[in-house]
């Protein structure tokens, strides 16, 4: 009757911890029709479905991916809506309530509302950026990259509080928070110097221009590749020549992985540990072409594009001052739990060595709760998965300065086999002189 008891209520356990785990692939719909570019059914979808999809606790992930889709789908106004919705909503979070900070150290992360990865909190900038610069807006377009560069000043500093306290409550030795190469980002001051370049504030774009060549020179964990030669050029177009700048964003970001070591050991106790790593999406492109056709002419200009920013890359490196966090804070949570079952056992043992009957049966159940206990917690232990699902993985340049005129435009898109996997075509696109010319184009995937 006892062995039938133990289990049932082992079994009972198992199925409350795994009902509240989220049905897999739930966004494979959306994220297939985002790599294809159709974005508007892929709005709709997370629309259609944002409550199973979301809930409650993930306000700014809903808000990041339905902000990326309407910027990919050239809705910025609903785009700045969102994007700048999930930036209030993460500095907010930033600031996180007592109860649920507690919460998170007795069971798990996903407890806590989702407050976004830094990566995104700074990308985010950089798409609203572009919405306001399509919105014939550029003043306001230099305030988001202005906003990008002050939170990756103070990105540090974010995390030195709620490291020290998760390691004080974890009993680990080390105080020091580990450093990043992350100091500055490329796309954004380049970015910046475009917009500066057409307000006519050319010593703050050549400010600008500095610090990307900086970036590629003092952080080469990030920038492992050349800086686009499309860069020097950019200001010094000759008077009454139009410049064109195309930016273009491919791939997906990363997505997280749960790594769970069980029967992992630190300071004389065993428990299970999970714990979320960054995993890189599969890139699909090998080279991406501009050709530019002179609608009165013919005359034809073809350059590649180069890259400029692994986007990729900083989320990974910027993921490590988190991921410090968030393993403290599992060894601290794991450490009072593994407390608190060893120490219910050893009474219960006590307890059932005794002539009381009463008392024995005390002591088997307590005995009985403490292993369970220990089982639950292996099961319940789940790392924070959530992540968004529509950052690209990485920014490629270009520059080109052609007589004014309209041109027709074509970005041929190449599979890894070389072949061309897609192109985006604008036709009759006009280049004025002593104008910001910039075209965005989005491919995530093939």
């Amino acid at each position: 009757m006892k062995k039938c008891f133990n289990l049932s209520f082992i079994s009972f356990a198992i199925f409350l911890c795994v009902s509240c785990v989220s049905t897999p692939g739930q966004h494979i719909p959306s994220i297939q029709n985002a790599k294809t570019g159709e974005y508007s059914k892929s709005i709709n979808y997370i629309e259609k479905n944002q409550n199973k999809l979301y809930g409650k606790k993930n306000r700014v992930l809903y808000n990041l991916d339905s902000g990326l889709l309407y910027h990919y789908n050239h809705d910025f106004s609903n785009s700045i809506s969102r994007l700048s919705t999930a930036e209030k909503d993460i500095y907010t979070l930033y600031t996180k309530s007592i109860s649920a900070e507690i919460a998170s150290f007795i069971i798990n992360d996903n407890v806590l509302e989702y407050s976004g990865e830094d990566y995104e909190d700074i990308y985010l900038n950089v798409f609203n950026s572009l919405n306001y610069f399509f919105e014939d807006k550029t003043e306001d377009a230099l305030v988001e990259t202005n906003r990008a560069i002050n939170k990756i000043r103070t990105i540090m500093a974010k995390y030195e509080p709620e490291l020290q306290k998760a390691r004080k409550a974890a009993e680990m030795k080390e105080t020091k928070i580990d450093s990043i190469a992350f100091h500055d980002s490329a796309l954004v001051e380049y970015l910046s110097m475009l917009y500066r370049r057409q307000l006519g504030d050319f010593d703050g774009a050549f400010t600008n221009q500095r610090m990307i060549n900086d970036a590629f020179l003092t952080q080469k964990k990030l920038y492992n590749f050349a800086c686009p030669s499309s860069i020097q050029e950019e200001l010094s177009v000759p008077k009454n020549m139009a410049r064109l700048n195309v930016v273009s964003f491919t791939g997906l970001s990363p997505i997280k992985d749960e790594i769970i070591i069980r029967d992992y050991g630190y300071a004389n106790y065993t428990f299970a540990l999970a714990l979320p790593e960054l995993i890189r999406s599969e890139y699909p492109f090998s080279k991406i072409i501009i050709t530019a056709k002179n609608s009165a002419t013919g005359k034809t200009v073809s350059q590649p594009l180069e890259l400029l920013e692994s986007m990729e890359n900083v989320a990974t490196e910027t993921f490590i001052l988190h991921r410090s966090v968030i393993y403290a804070k599992a060894i601290a949570r794991s450490i009072s739990k593994a407390i608190g079952s060893t120490l219910g056992d050893a009474v219960g043992q006590k307890l059932s060595e005794s002539d009381d009957s009463d008392l024995q049966a005390a002591g088997l159940i307590l005995q009985f709760f403490s292993l369970a206990g220990r089982i639950t917690n292996q099961i319940i232990e789940h790392a924070d998965m959530r992540i968004s699902r529509y950052f690209p993985a990485r920014a490629s340049v270009c520059g080109i300065t052609l007589e004014p005129g309209f041109y027709d435009i074509k970005i041929d898109y190449y599979d890894k086999a070389g072949k061309l996997s897609h192109s985006d075509v604008r036709q009759n696109f006009e280049l004025k002189s002593e104008n910001l010319n910039l075209i965005e184009s989005v491919k995530l995937g093939k």
